[in-house]
């Protein structure tokens, strides 16, 4: 059965935009297998694209969105939801740590991407063939090793589109980081000093802040000029104090501080707080009595007028 992408996701996939993509549908007609899909609001219907008819780069990446999106979605036989697949190294990884501990390394991931780029636009015949004669002119080596780079670099184009619908974020230093070699000490954020990494937690804590719901990129803006007044030669890029936040927020478990200073201690009461619970189940007979009378005992609470008799009482 072929499988259909919208005109939306066909763009990602081929690495264009929206409109060019449009426009090559409409210039090249015959070239694409396309169907129409009505829309559930009542508006103008959704025109989707067989992943079949887009190039050679697009099907490979489909491929690992989709086998990223069936890993995610695994159900075990109890009917529990696994949890997601290991993340690789760079997902977590400090890119601007890495670009300044290893720069030999990132130029070298940059190099072997614009070889791979290459080698996924080839869809002619003879494609073992042609893989073997290329990996020996662009690599030194067999074909295995090239794919073994395409596998790699398919993956992060799947986990760099995962994690930038969930942010927002662009994360396409992953398609080098994927070709470079893993550090041995990775290191949590050491790009980010200690001292930005307190103005960081500092503004994103700040209760003003939170309860006027201050974004990352409005964070980021005042973390700039907090660097131009204290005249910092250099911060971390945008990307790197998102993640950073992130990793406080999910790693370190600081979602409830954020909640706390944006929502107040009254909310963070309601919501958040354990609430305390009574455990009747070891309780003997008559040692909840319920009365409306006071009565010369241990442990009253006048909000229920529930008692709990620790010596016989008074009636």
């Amino acid at each position: 059965m072929a499988e259909y992408v919208t005109l939306i996701e066909a763009a990602e996939l081929e690495g264009v935009k929206y409109k060019t993509m449009a426009q090559r549908l409409n210039r090249n007609p015959d070239k694409f297998d396309t169907m129409t899909e009505k829309s559930e609001n009542g508006g103008k219907d959704a025109v989707l694209v067989a992943v079949a008819s887009l190039s050679k780069k697009a099907r490979n990446a489909w491929k690992e969105r989709a086998k990223l999106k069936e890993l995610s979605g695994t159900i075990s036989p109890e009917g529990e939801a696994q949890p997601e697949p290991e993340a690789p190294w760079y997902v977590e990884a400090d890119v601007d740590w890495y670009i300044e501990n290893y720069r030999e390394q990132w130029y070298k991931g940059m190099e072997l991407g614009n070889v791979i780029r290459e080698f996924l636009q080839y869809d002619g015949a003879n494609k073992t063939e042609y893989a073997e004669q290329y990996a020996q002119e662009h690599l030194g080596s067999g074909k295995r090793t090239l794919y073994r780079y395409v596998k790699a670099y398919n993956e992060a184009c799947a986990w760099a589109d995962k994690l930038q619908k969930e942010s927002g974020v662009g994360f396409e230093f992953f398609k080098v980081l994927c070709l470079c070699r893993k550090p041995k000490e990775s290191g949590t954020f050491p790009s980010i000093k200690p001292e930005v990494k307190q103005v960081i937690k500092n503004i994103w804590f700040n209760e003003d802040f939170a309860a006027n719901l201050g974004t990352r990129e409005m964070l980021y803006e005042k973390l700039t000029l907090v660097a131009n007044v204290n005249k910092w030669e250099k911060i971390p890029s945008y990307q790197t104090v998102t993640r950073y936040i992130t990793y406080l927020m999910e790693d370190e478990g600081m979602k409830n501080a954020h909640f706390l200073a944006s929502k107040g201690s009254r909310e963070y009461k309601n919501k958040v707080m354990v609430k305390g619970s009574r455990d009747t189940s070891g309780l003997k007979v008559m040692q909840i009595v319920m009365g409306d009378e006071h009565t010369s005992i241990v442990g009253l609470h006048t909000s229920s007028r529930t008692v709990r008799l620790s010596r016989s009482s008074r009636t």
